[in-house]
């Protein structure tokens, strides 16, 4: 529920949070016109994510893996959009976790924050 918490209050208005499975979550962002802006979502996201939390009375250190993938009109299904954003993950965690990586955009890639 933290993380879920927290996630929330790392979007802007127009995002939406939604929990995808077990201890993974989907944003979908919409209108990032703005050059850099994925980046500074995820870094956001990032930093508030790897504050500590206080679970049954232990301090907990969490950290997590983003992978970000963008949605074309041109992708009617879900399938191969929901494929790129996991793959984008497994490049984040291969990369030493706590870090994002944009499947789709070659300027963009695993960066520590």
């Amino acid at each position: 529920m933290q993380i879920a918490s927290r996630l929330k209050k790392s979007k802007r208005k127009t995002d939406i949070v939604a929990r995808y499975a077990c201890d993974e979550f989907v944003i979908i962002i919409d209108d990032f016109k703005a050059p850099g802006a994925l980046e500074a979502i995820a870094k956001k996201i990032l930093a508030s994510v790897r504050k500590p939390m206080t679970v049954s009375a232990m301090s907990l250190h969490v950290t997590a893996s983003i992978g970000i993938t963008k949605v074309d009109a041109i992708d009617a299904l879900a399938g191969p959009v929901s494929a790129r954003a996991d793959e984008a993950i497994c490049f984040a965690k291969r990369a030493g976790r706590d870090c994002f990586y944009a499947w789709s955009d070659p300027a963009i890639s695993a960066i520590k924050t």
